[in-house]
C-alpha cells in the first residue's frame, strides 16, 4: 500500500488547484497585484507545471494577428488614385479577402490554444493582466519595442491606436516588422530573453521592480478615457464566455458544411 499511497500524493502535488486557495484570496484582498501575480506564477512552477510551449505558442500567435491587422490597415491606405483603377480595386479586395481568412484561422488558433491552460492560478494571472487593454504598454514591452525601433520609436502609433475594428481585439498591438518575428521565433531554447517577455505577457511580472503590473503601463496622454470606455464595455468574464461559445457554434458549422 505504501508505494500506491506515495503515487497517489505524487499526483494530487502535481494537480493546479482550481479553487483558489486562502493565501490567493488573501492576497487578491489586500490589492497588492505584484504579489498577487508573483504567487500565483511560484504556485505554477512549484507544481511543476509544464504550460511555456503553450504560453510561448500564444505569443507567436499574437505577433501573427497583429501582423495581419496592421497589413488591411495599410491596404485600407492605398491611395484613392490607384483605388480607382478597377485592376487594383480588385487585386486589394482579394488581399483583404485573403488577410480576413488568415485573422479568421489565428484567432480561432489563439483560442485553442488559450483553451489548453489548465484552470487555476495561470488562468487567473492571464486573465487579470489582459483585462487592461493596454497590457502590451507595459514598460518592458516598450523598452523592447524601442530597442528594435518598433512604433514606440515611431510616430506611426500602431501601439496605441485603438480605433481598430472590434473584430480585431486581438490584432491590437506594436507594429510589427518581419525582424521582429524571426527574432522571437528563432529564440526558442528557453533563453532569458524569452522568459523575460513571456513573463511580463502572460502575468504582468518584472524581474526588474516590485510595482503593481497595471502601474507599469505607459499611458499615452489622451488614452486613459478611451481605455476607461474599453473596460466598461468588455463585460470581462461575459465577454469569454460569449467568445468560447462563438468559436464552438462556427466551428461546429464550419465541420458540418464540410461534411467531415
Amino acid at each position: 500500500m505504501q508505494p500506491a499511497d506515495k503515487s497517489t500524493q505524487s499526483k494530487i502535488d502535481l494537480i493546479l488547484p482550481r479553487e483558489k486557495t486562502q493565501d490567493e484570496i488573501k492576497l487578491e484582498q489586500s490589492g497588492d497585484i505584484d504579489a498577487l501575480q508573483r504567487y500565483r506564477w511560484n504556485v505554477v512552477h512549484k507544481t511543476q507545471y509544464r504550460y511555456s510551449d503553450r504560453a510561448f505558442e500564444l505569443l507567436r500567435i499574437e505577433e501573427d494577428l497583429r501582423s495581419t491587422v496592421q497589413e488591411e490597415q495599410l491596404l485600407a491606405k492605398k491611395p484613392e488614385t490607384r483605388c480607382s483603377w478597377p485592376i487594383y480595386r480588385n487585386d486589394i479586395q482579394a488581399e483583404l479577402q485573403a488577410l480576413n481568412k488568415r485573422y479568421w484561422l489565428l484567432e480561432r488558433q489563439w483560442w485553442k490554444v488559450r483553451n489548453s491552460f489548465v484552470e487555476g492560478p495561470l488562468i487567473r494571472a492571464f486573465d487579470l493582466w489582459r483585462t487592461h487593454p493596454l497590457w502590451y504598454m507595459h514598460g518592458v514591452l516598450v523598452e523592447d519595442c524601442m530597442r528594435r525601433g518598433g512604433c514606440c520609436s515611431r510616430t506611426c502609433g500602431c501601439c496605441v491606436d485603438r480605433k481598430i475594428d472590434k473584430t480585431r481585439q486581438l490584432g491590437a498591438g506594436h507594429c510589427t516588422v518581419m525582424k521582429f518575428r524571426t527574432d522571437f521565433h528563432t529564440v526558442n531554447d528557453g533563453s532569458l530573453y524569452r522568459l523575460r517577455i513571456n513573463r511580463v505577457s502572460i502575468w504582468g511580472l518584472s524581474l526588474d521592480s516590485h510595482d503593481s503590473p497595471f502601474d507599469m503601463i505607459a499611458m499615452p496622454p489622451g488614452c486613459e478615457k478611451i481605455v476607461l470606455e474599453e473596460q466598461m464595455a468588455k463585460g470581462k468574464t461575459e465577454q469569454v464566455d460569449e467568445a468560447f461559445i462563438l468559436i464552438d457554434e462556427e466551428e461546429k458549422e464550419e465541420v458540418g458544411a464540410s461534411g467531415y
